[in-house]
């Protein structure tokens, strides 16, 4: 795949992310600052470094019909995606089939996302956790502290900062603080700082102040802002 093919994707995969954001709960949509939206292209392009080759026109032609489906919202219509799910080999489709699914029943499908977790492509797990993370389900606090701190692919583990940012839950106060010193990626390790700013505790401020002296400028800088 061409570098340039990578990038559209890229650019259209971050647009996605930034449209659930809008129409995500109202602590994560006033979460649009510079470093933010930067976090969310890095997210973006970390997850499609690189992917398998399939069939454009098939790939379009069924990311269509599950976008159908969710705006249609006929009954069964969440029991229709989530078999289209279950069968798909493409990753882009999988991960559009959950951007779906999220659009139909964001709090009744959260075992759905979990599974989606476990998939073999970042991309897949990214939108996973977006849609765990516009769930607004309590269950989902655990299922995105396990992302942030076991997942390998450093994308996925920023989203999972970010949303645990947003959904501010104290229970991720100490996930984040150990992430923010112990990521080995300086780009987790700013988007944990940033996460952390969420939360007026004692805590989350002593863990900002040490960032400040982290070797990454970036994590400095989101620390400080």
């Amino acid at each position: 795949m061409e570098i340039s093919s990578i990038q559209a994707k890229g650019i259209f995969f971050y647009a996605r992310v930034r449209a659930r954001i809008v129409r995500s709960a109202p602590a994560c949509r006033q979460a649009g600052s510079s470093g933010i939206r930067i976090a969310l292209i890095f997210s973006a392009f970390f997850v499609l470094a690189s992917r398998p080759a399939f069939s454009d026109s098939i790939r379009n032609f069924k990311i269509d019909a599950a976008k159908k489906i969710a705006a249609e919202r006929k009954p069964g219509a969440k029991d229709q995606l989530q078999s289209m799910l279950g069968g798909e080999n493409d990753p882009f489709v999988r991960a559009a089939v959950i951007d779906s699914i999220s659009a139909v029943c964001p709090q009744d499908c959260v075992s759905t996302f979990q599974a989606s977790l476990v998939d073999s492509d970042p991309l897949v797990r990214s939108e996973a956790v977006q849609a765990l993370g516009n769930s607004g389900d309590k269950a989902a606090v655990a299922l995105l502290i396990r992302a942030l701190l076991d997942d390998n692919n450093e994308g996925v583990r920023m989203a999972a900062a970010f949303w645990l940012g947003g959904l501010e839950d104290s229970s991720a106060i100490a996930p984040l603080e150990d992430a923010l010193t112990g990521d080995l990626d300086p780009h987790v390790r700013a988007a944990c700082a940033s996460a952390l700013k969420r939360f007026d505790t004692p805590a989350s401020a002593a863990a900002l102040k040490k960032a400040q002296d982290d070797d990454d400028e970036r994590v400095q800088k989101a620390a400080n802002e």
